[in-house]
């Protein structure tokens, strides 16, 4: 290994200037002066730090906004977490200024509406609201999608296990949407169920009806009367006489007959019951021998 001796300082102040012959008044090398090359002269240099990065700066900046942890980065560079650290802190800054804008917005509901009160109240009202709330164990995070959207969830620990209740966050459109039931429950207000509907009645009968009702009963119960029974009649000669076979057939006729009022017989009726009717009536009206 070859040796550099220090030969002076830049004119800025910034390297250390050397040379490889023993007083050489030129210098060939040149190193610049930062917090390692102080750490090495107090003899603090940690030798991990000297290892070089699996990971590029943005490369380690993109997984901490997916949600990775810190260590896992670190794992991932094979670098320090101290390595690691130097480029989270514009990160995780940018992941509060998320969480804040998400519950700053109004949720938006499946529907398309929208409620009245920023998600951060919502969820701060039902929270308060759970039975067994482990209060030390509520936790906003933000990781960010390849699209360019961001998660951001909620975790917290009560009655019944661990939760976790996820949003969508859209910064350019300024959408809010949930991802999970738990979510839709924490931000959605309270809502009051509509009123039951009634059946309608059956509407009232008119008082028409009711009496057309009653008299068709009155008339469906009273019993239809049987003819009167035909009265019998005294010949001139003091004898009675006998009913013809038309008053016997039709009956119901006689009492019109005795008035001396013609009924009417059906032709048929009528064709078979005169011959009859008019022998017997010659036979009773010719004297005796």
């Amino acid at each position: 290994m070859r040796q550099l001796e220090v030969v002076a300082v830049s004119d800025d102040g910034t390297q250390v200037l050397l040379a490889s012959a023993q007083g050489a008044a030129k210098a060939t090398h040149a190193v610049r002066i930062d917090g390692r090359l102080h750490a090495a002269v107090r003899g603090t240099l940690n030798d991990a730090d000297r290892r070089e990065s699996a990971l590029s700066p943005k490369e380690i900046q993109a997984r901490l906004r997916a949600g990775e942890q810190v260590e896992q980065v670190a794992k991932v560079a094979n670098v320090p977490i101290s390595r690691v650290m130097r480029y989270a802190g514009p990160v995780i800054s940018e992941r509060e200024r998320i969480i804040d804008q998400a519950r700053a917005a109004v949720l938006q509901r499946p529907r398309g509406t929208t409620e009245t009160a920023p998600l951060g109240v919502m969820v701060e009202k039902r929270l308060a609201q759970t039975p067994g709330l482990r209060t030390d164990t509520v936790a906003w995070t933000a990781k960010r999608r390849g699209d360019g959207a961001w998660v951001v969830a909620l975790t917290y620990a009560a009655k019944g296990g661990a939760r976790t209740a996820s949003w969508l966050w859209q910064p350019a459109d300024r959408a809010l949407t949930s991802l999970n039931a738990l979510a839709t429950r924490l931000g959605a207000a309270d809502v009051v169920p509509p009123p039951r509907r009634k059946r309608p009645a059956a509407p009232a009968r008119s008082t028409a009806a009711r009496s057309a009702g009653r008299s068709a009963g009155r008339l469906s119960s009273t019993p239809t009367p049987s003819p009167a029974p035909t009265p019998a009649t005294r010949a001139k000669n003091g004898r009675v006489a006998v009913p013809s076979w038309s008053d016997v057939l039709i009956g119901v006729q006689a009492p019109a007959a005795a008035r001396g009022v013609t009924a009417k017989l059906p032709a048929k009726t009528a064709k078979r019951a005169a011959p009859k009717a008019t022998a017997k009536g010659a036979a009773r009206g010719r004297p005796r021998s």
